[in-house]
């Protein structure tokens, strides 16, 4: 029992460590700093900077796993890694489909009266709500702790965008800004910590 205790908490750790090299967190930052700046200068800058992102996640093949080994988790915990992936793209892309559906109704002056004056109100403050919510879902199953923090700082700058009547674009902008700076600062951390091994080393097992 103890055995399999040990062994639950130390894939745990492993699944955790590589939230460690930042790269998440670049992915994440990238992608909403290309929303931030498509709000702002109405360009489409969210496709390439996903891409900027996208190669971020790639880069973990050269970055993380030469430095931290390739673990091959049990059966159980592959079955709640791919759990996880599932609720967390189901709860994104029901985000996005939402979004998409409310903006399509806005854009076509299909709401009742009472709903589109509380859009005027509350839409980015509502957005912001369900943007936080599936950032602090993704904390929740990697277990990382400065997810949250993103959380807050994404629910805010929608927020605050809304309640000052300011451009939404360019608070979205400086949160997506932060959160990268933050992503470079973690991968720089990760790097001067795990040096990349001789060969031999943890990158070299199969």
């Amino acid at each position: 029992m103890t055995q399999d205790v040990d062994l639950k908490q130390i894939e745990r750790e492993a699944w955790t460590a590589y939230f460690h090299d930042g790269l998440t967190d670049l992915y994440g930052g990238f992608i909403l700093l290309g929303l931030g700046l498509s709000m702002l200068t109405d360009q489409t800058w969210w496709l390439a900077l996903m891409l900027v992102g996208t190669a971020a996640l790639w880069a973990r093949k050269r970055i993380t796993y030469p430095r931290m080994g390739h673990v091959r988790f049990s059966p159980q915990r592959e079955a709640t890694t791919k759990r996880s992936r599932l609720i967390a793209g189901i709860a994104v892309a029901g985000t996005l489909v939402l979004g998409v559906v409310l903006f399509a109704l806005v854009w076509t002056n299909a709401l009742p009266p009472w709903l589109e004056a509380w859009m005027k109100d509350y839409f980015l403050v509502a957005f912001a709500v369900m943007v936080g919510v599936v950032i602090a879902l993704g904390a929740y199953l990697a277990r990382v702790a400065r997810f949250y923090a993103y959380a807050v700082l994404v629910f805010a700058a929608f927020a605050v965008s809304q309640w000052l009547n300011t451009d939404a674009g360019l608070s979205v902008s400086v949160a997506a800004g932060l959160i990268v700076l933050s992503g470079l600062v973690v991968l720089v951390r990760f790097l001067r910590k795990c040096p990349r091994p001789k060969q031999g080393g943890p990158g070299d097992q199969r």
